[in-house]
């Protein structure tokens, strides 16, 4: 099977360059399957984490407007603003700076 390798006084046979390139040729095709389905197998977890992050951020930056929200409707309201109208009637606050006194 072909002739020897010699590289810097050192003699490498022929057959042992073969099964080199057809181990690596093996293994890399064994690594592309097994990533293959390991992709298929974590992309919905990282979709569902990704999805759940986004969630999180938009509660916390919207707890205010969504708490109006759910207290005006509560309380009868038409709308958040008319809520917040009546619970900050007769003080010095403005409308904006207002905190939910219930």
């Amino acid at each position: 099977m072909g002739g020897a390798l010699t590289f810097w006084g050192m003699t490498i046979p022929g057959y042992l360059v073969i099964d080199v390139a057809d181990y690596s040729a093996a293994t890399s095709y064994g690594m592309l399957l097994l990533g293959r389905l390991l992709v298929d197998r974590v992309e919905p977890y990282s979709v569902a984490e990704a999805d759940f992050r986004f969630e999180l951020l938009y509660m916390r930056d919207n707890a205010v407007t969504m708490h109006l929200s759910a207290a005006a409707t509560l309380n009868g309201e038409s709308t958040t603003k008319d809520f917040v109208r009546s619970h900050c009637a007769g003080s010095r606050q403005s409308e904006d700076s207002c905190t939910c006194s219930s």
